[in-house]
């Protein structure tokens, strides 16, 4: 930190902006790769166990999907997240140890266990709207899919 002046109404200020701007970016890794867990569950789950359902390998999510995933709604919430106030209870909080995991404190575990989560549920909706006759199936001809095949 370079200190313009000795005014300690300075230090106190960036290091409010700095918290706060590690809790946003905590916020947004947490966020992005939750959706991405959740995803990759999603596919590789209606990959295996459309297999054992329908008799071929069908996608929960085409290409077209995942990206629209990821570059709209990601985005969009990430610009919302990244511009939240500052938290006035931030100085309040410790300091964090040099040591500390960027994934300590339960992080790591809450993306796992949301993104399974979201993925499952996904996935059991799917399944549930592919036997009411709403979704249409559609054969997974690419070579992750046919690998599937061979190996089930």
């Amino acid at each position: 930190m370079i200190l313009v002046d000795d005014n300690f109404s300075t230090i106190s200020y960036a290091i409010v902006y700095g918290r706060q701007a590690y809790n946003n970016i905590k916020r947004l890794i947490q966020l992005m790769l939750t959706g991405n867990v959740a995803g990759i569950l999603g596919i590789f789950l209606s990959t295996t166990f459309g297999t054992l359902l329908f008799g071929t390998p069908i996608v929960m999510l085409n290409a077209v999907q995942i990206l629209w995933f990821n570059v709209v709604s990601d985005t969009l919430l990430s610009v919302a997240l990244g511009m939240e106030p500052v938290d006035k209870t931030v100085m309040k909080e410790k300091p964090r140890e040099k040591s500390e995991s960027f994934f300590g404190n339960v992080l790591g575990i809450n993306i796992l266990v949301n993104g399974a989560m979201i993925g499952l549920l996904a996935f059991v909706a799917f399944i549930i709207g592919s036997f009411m006759g709403e979704i249409v199936r559609k054969p997974c001809l690419k070579p992750i899919c046919i690998q599937f095949k061979i190996f089930n």
